[in-house]
């Protein structure tokens, strides 16, 4: 039917306008557009505060930053963390899930003006593309920060798209029932072994849920 021809135009028209661009700390421009969008996550309580320069000196430092644009306009960003050699976590039962090697995705926002409408799975998709032809890690590990975040994690590993591993599935589903009820985010403690000084430390992991996906490269 030409209606639904015309709506599928208007859909790749507006997919065609949308791209991401690497954070370079140098550039004003760039730097100035994501914290404008941090202030808005800070507003809606998404963000503890908004960034400022030096906040976007020190993730480039510490890892790699991508902003979202549609057309001209920034709808949002992601903060993807350099991995570490080793990096595992243990529970009080000496259970392992080993990131090492694994990139960690830091944050992830987009704009609540376009919400909804999977520009959020575009732009985690893109970055994954980039990463995993452009770094040498195993693949990416996810937390849950927001009851949104979880549900979209969910729907990943439904889907097939991410693995899930939990830190005491005993109490899984009562830390999940308080989260939702708009308690404050339940966190599991583990214990950590890493390369660097401490080279074991205590972490909370936020509903004791990590999401992991690896990276699939073709061999040579």
């Amino acid at each position: 039917m030409p209606w639904i021809r015309g709506k599928e135009r208007r859909k790749r028209y507006e997919r065609s306008k949308w791209r991401i661009v690497r954070v370079d700390p140098n550039n004003e421009k760039h730097v100035n557009m994501l914290i404008e969008l941090s202030k808005i996550g800070a507003e809606r309580g998404e963000l503890l505060m908004e960034y400022a320069h030096e906040d976007v000196k020190d993730m480039t430092n510490r890892g790699i930053v991508f902003l979202a644009f549609h057309g001209d306009k920034p709808i949002g960003y992601q903060i993807t963390t350099f991995p570490k050699k080793r990096f595992v976590l243990r529970d009080n039962e000496g259970n392992k899930i080993d990131l090492s090697g694994h990139l960690y995705e830091h944050f992830l926002f987009i704009h609540p003006d376009y919400r909804g409408k999977g520009w959020g799975k575009r732009l985690r998709n893109k970055v994954l593309d980039y990463l995993a032809k452009h770094t040498k890690a195993k693949g990416i590990f996810y937390e849950v920060g927001t009851l949104d975040g979880l549900r979209f994690l969910e729907s990943l590993v439904k889907e097939g798209e991410l693995e899930k591993h939990v830190v005491d599935e005993r109490t899984l589903g009562q830390r999940i029932r308080d989260f939702i009820k708009g308690e404050d985010m339940p966190e599991v403690e583990v214990k950590v072994e890493t390369d660097e000084k401490p080279t074991t430390y205590t972490y909370f992991i936020p509903l004791g849920i990590v999401y992991t996906k690896p990276f699939k490269r073709r061999s040579k």
